[in-house]
């Protein structure tokens, strides 16, 4: 601490935990020690946090694209995203992909077939449990 001063900020620099840790810090002057408690917590988990299809008003027959986002780029060993289409005659959605570490999203091809009617299909992505909704309306 210098001269003149009765306190003094320091930075410390933790390491990436898998579960929560606490730490003592410890601070001694002159045979006195204060000391604190810090808890280092893992980061949270990745998950969705959004999904997207454009264009979402399509003909039987035609094409459009997903996309989904994650809260956080993915981590070792990828993101599995697991899909449900609510029409699979009219929007089969792919069973699952995988995005790869270090990216926070990942696009995906949707196929659509023809129909006498309009149809609006819910395509529902999943990752650990969370999910989110997108609808894709088929003429």
């Amino acid at each position: 601490i210098p001269a003149g001063q009765n306190s003094q900020t320091f930075a410390l620099t933790t390491a990436q935990v898998t579960t929560a840790r606490t730490v003592t810090i410890t601070a001694s002057y002159a045979g006195a020690s204060q000391t604190a408690s810090l808890t280092v917590n893992p980061p949270a988990a990745v998950t969705i946090s959004g999904l997207t299809i454009s264009p979402d008003h399509v003909t039987g027959g035609a094409s459009a694209q997903g996309t989904v986002t994650l809260t956080a780029p993915a981590t070792a060993g990828a993101v599995r995203v697991d899909f449900k289409s609510s029409s699979l005659l009219t929007v089969p959605a792919p069973g699952f992909l995988l995005i790869a570490p270090g990216q926070s999203s990942a696009s995906f091809n949707l196929t659509t077939y023809r129909v006498v009617a309009a149809v609006t299909v819910t395509i529902t992505a999943t990752v650990s449990g969370v999910s989110k909704t997108a609808t894709l309306t088929v003429q």
